[in-house]
């Protein structure tokens, strides 16, 4: 018996469903503790750009965003927004 066996399928499921929202939770708590807010927001800034593409071609090839996806992305887009604001006013510098 490993450590990591999982009892039955249910639980596998589960296991299976949460794991990437457990990934980007880690890896979003590491950002902000190694790296600081002002280095999370240079990277929305990097892709909120891509991210009003990605809406731009959904909407394009008539094709809806899922409403989660959405708010996800208005989201992005959203502190990708305040990262230039603090781009041009000076308070965040690369």
């Amino acid at each position: 018996m490993t450590t990591y066996e999982l009892r039955d399928s249910k639980q596998a499921a589960e296991s299976f469903q949460l794991s990437p929202s457990r990934t980007v939770y880690l890896s979003i708590c590491h950002m902000f503790v190694a790296d600081g807010l002002k280095f999370v927001l240079l990277v929305t800034v990097r892709f909120a750009p891509g991210t009003i593409i990605y809406v731009w071609a959904r909407g394009a090839e008539r094709a809806s965003v899922h409403p989660r996806r959405a708010c996800d992305l208005c989201c992005r887009t959203h502190r990708g927004a305040i990262g230039i604001y603090g781009l041009m006013t000076g308070h965040i510098t690369p």
